[in-house]
């Protein structure tokens, strides 16, 4: 059964080391137990936040990204000027640490839906 809707307490573009800027947001306990949200990909992004109502937010820190190329993260893929090699899961691990280390989290609960 979904929990209410839930607003983000917290949101940026984390700028990365090749000039990529990723978006993430922050919902829930904010002193709780931390777990990211990955989405579907690629191309699509965390949508209106539906994610937000799965995990419990009295329990949980909810840390969703947009991944590199979509949504709110910039550039997006289908701009002139970017390069589809950046695509890679090596990639995607690394933003998926930056944004960890960024937020101060030392281990997190991975999680996601398609």
């Amino acid at each position: 059964m979904p929990f209410p809707a839930l607003d983000p307490h917290a949101s940026g573009l984390l700028d990365l080391d090749d000039g990529t800027q990723l978006y993430w947001e922050e919902s829930g306990n904010a002193v709780g137990k931390p777990m990211i949200w990955l989405h579907g990909g690629p191309g699509s992004g965390l949508g209106a936040g539906g994610y937000r109502r799965r995990p419990d937010p009295a329990v949980w820190r909810i840390i969703g990204i947009e991944q590199r190329a979509c949504g709110r993260s910039r550039p997006l893929v289908g701009e002139p000027s970017f390069d589809l090699t950046a695509l890679t899961t090596e990639r995607l691990i690394r933003d998926i640490e930056s944004v960890r280390e960024f937020l101060g989290i030392k281990q997190w609960l991975v999680a996601g839906g398609s």
